[in-house]
């Protein structure tokens, strides 16, 4: 080969895949390790084929190698020694012919015995070549991994760089005296509606969804619309495309910043954060530029009570369906991916239903509690927590404000959330020794993780474990020995409200993380759900990324899910709901 070639042009290398030379590493090293059991087993050849040769060349083998001249016929020589009668094929005397014959093989298995020695040299050669080659693999990958660590630092760096900048000039803007005024003026402003309207409607149309309302009321006239009209062709004529163009370059831009969205988040709290260090505690991270947002919240909103109510009945889905089967059955979840598949049809109107699920026909802002009996009499719970059902401030716990609140929220503090749970268990009848299972999704899953290291909460009951799903968790942290799953999809826009990747949370022998990339699978489903940026977030695709996490084997996984499983089964099941209303103070008495 020569060592001066070099190639200029051609098709550019736009990146080097290290996962791939890692791999290519991997076969390397096992083809070297082949190689090298293949000359072992020549250079056994060699010993054997040796061996056979020298049998035949033996005194044993060649009894005419010991025979005296031959000199008379009563077998003996003139020295004594034993001898041959002097006849060819007589007793005691060897065959001339067969003697030769033997020579030759031996001389065979001595010629076989040398090329066996130089094909192992050669493998063995070759195996110390192709490790050689393994191990250069290997540091490339190595160094690719370390070139593209460094670069996505410092361009995470940056990132939080100008998220910090971004919000420290941002909070300048809203001293607490502007907040005041700011407030007064919205609160006596008549635009107030539609300019929140249209700013909500936007961000739908950005994520692609279909603004309007999904309540099951009816549609306006004037919101209706015309019927499309139809050339000569019988086409329908596209009046989508800059529309569609302006989505495409929307979800293309948000792909490219993906993956460093968190520390633009880190870097936007921390600079609210430094604006207002006492409302912050110091803390210049994400959690405490949450407490500036959600101090300032707190000014701006009465204070309220959180409220929690049976559900009787859950009513008939849209178009006179029954409610989901385990709504009726009150059967078991089993599973994590029911739990969670639950937790999902809990939603009121879920813009993305499970295949071949019903929903659950609670109201909004409901919470399921199932009591779940086990074959020993033993009796354990379960809650379900659905996630955010309105971003703006409402009259229920699953809002925006809950969001900031939880994010913000320290150790010995109590959710909203936490409250309504806690008031359902008692109504449900549980006690204080019996495990309780938290699900939730999104702002359920913070609510779950936050409520499980809650003292007014576990003085009360018993945490047995915690399963969320697109849930920002890094901040909070849970007891040693509660059974933690997360789950978490790399470009889940919801997962970065923390300001960590999935790797940024806590690592215990008791809290796992399972983290994928949909953009990365060659499952269709996954890719169409990554081609939006709301369909990351959506279940379907979590219960996707459980299943293929159990079928992976992993040791982590499978010892921590097998822990909360347990105490998911048993021989029946009792479900009741709960909606949890905020009320403010004046009308509590």
């Amino acid at each position: 080969m020569s060592s001066d070639l070099t190639v200029f042009g051609g098709p550019a290398l736009a990146r080097v895949d290290s996962e791939a030379v890692l791999r290519s590493a991997l076969q390397m090293g096992r083809c070297a390790q082949s190689l090298r059991t293949a000359g072992q087993r020549a250079m056994k050849c060699a010993w054997e084929s040796e061996r056979l040769a020298a049998e035949r060349f033996s005194a044993r083998a060649f009894p005419s190698a010991r025979l005296s001249p031959v000199d008379g016929g009563d077998g003996a020589g003139g020295d004594g020694s034993v001898g041959g009668s002097g006849r060819v094929g007589s007793p005691g005397i060897c065959n001339p012919d067969d003697d030769i014959q033997a020579r030759i093989r031996a001389h065979r298995y001595q010629l076989f015995a040398q090329d066996a020695r130089v094909v192992a040299r050669q493998l063995s050669a070759q195996a110390e070549q192709a490790d050689g080659l393994a191990l250069a693999l290997r540091k490339a990958a190595g160094l690719y991994q370390q070139s593209e660590s460094l670069a996505h630092r410092a361009v995470g760096g940056l990132s939080t760089l100008v998220g910090g900048t971004l919000g420290f000039q941002v909070a300048r803007l809203a001293r607490p005296s502007a907040r005041v005024a700011l407030a007064g003026h919205l609160a006596a402003s008549p635009g107030v509606v539609p300019i929140l309207t249209g700013a909500t409607t936007s961000v739908r149309w950005l994520l692609g969804r279909n603004t309007a309302r999904q309540s099951g009321s009816p549609v306006t006239p004037s919101a209706r619309v015309p019927p499309a009209r139809v050339d000569r062709t019988g086409h329908q004529p596209s009046t989508a495309g800059p529309t569609r163009d302006m989505r495409s370059l929307f979800q293309n831009v948000y792909a490219a910043m993906s993956p460093y969205l968190d520390e633009v988040l880190a870097g936007l709290g921390a600079g609210i954060a430094l604006v207002h260090p006492r409302q912050s505690g110091g803390d210049l991270s994400l959690r405490g530029g949450a407490q500036v947002l959600s101090h300032g919240l707190d000014a701006m909103l009465p204070d309220s009570w959180i409220t929690t109510t049976p559900v009787s009945t859950p009513r008939t889905i849209q178009g006179g369906h029954l409610p989901a089967s385990w709504v009726l059955s009150g059967s078991p979840p089993g599973s994590i991916e029911e739990s969670l598949a639950r937790v999902n049809d809990m939603y009121p109107n879920p813009k993305n239903h499970i295949p071949g699920r019903m929903p659950a026909g609670t109201p909004e802002a409901s919470i399921g509690v199932q009591r779940l009996t086990q074959s020993d009499g033993g009796v354990t719970w379960q809650v379900l927590i659905p996630g955010t059902q309105s971003w703006l401030p409402t009259s229920h716990p699953f809002d925006g404000k809950a969001d900031i609140d939880m994010v913000a929220a320290q150790h010995g503090t109590v959710p909203e959330i936490a409250t309504g749970v806690s008031a359902a268990l008692t109504h449900a009848g549980a006690k204080p020794h019996e495990p309780v299972v938290l699900v939730g999704h999104s702002l359920g899953g913070i609510a779950a993780t936050a409520i499980a290291s809650t003292p007014q909460f576990t003085d009360r009951f018993t945490v047995g474990g915690v399963v969320t799903a697109g849930a920002p968790v890094a901040t909070l942290a849970t007891k040693p020995g509660i059974p933690v799953v997360h789950v978490e999809h790399t470009q889940d826009l919801v997962t970065m409200a923390d300001g960590k990747p999935a790797h940024g949370n806590p690592r215990t022998d008791d809290r796992v993380t399972i983290s994928r990339s949909l953009a990365s699978s060659d499952n269709p489903r996954d890719q169409a759900d990554a081609s939006k940026i709301d369909r990351e977030h959506m279940m379907p695709g979590y219960l996707r990324t459980v299943a293929e996490a159990k079928q992976s084997g992993n040791y982590q996984a499978e010892q921590v899910i097998g822990r909360v499983e347990e105490l998911l089964g048993g021989e029946s099941g009792e479900i009741s709901f709960y909606t949890l209303a905020r009320v403010p103070a004046c009308f509590t008495g």
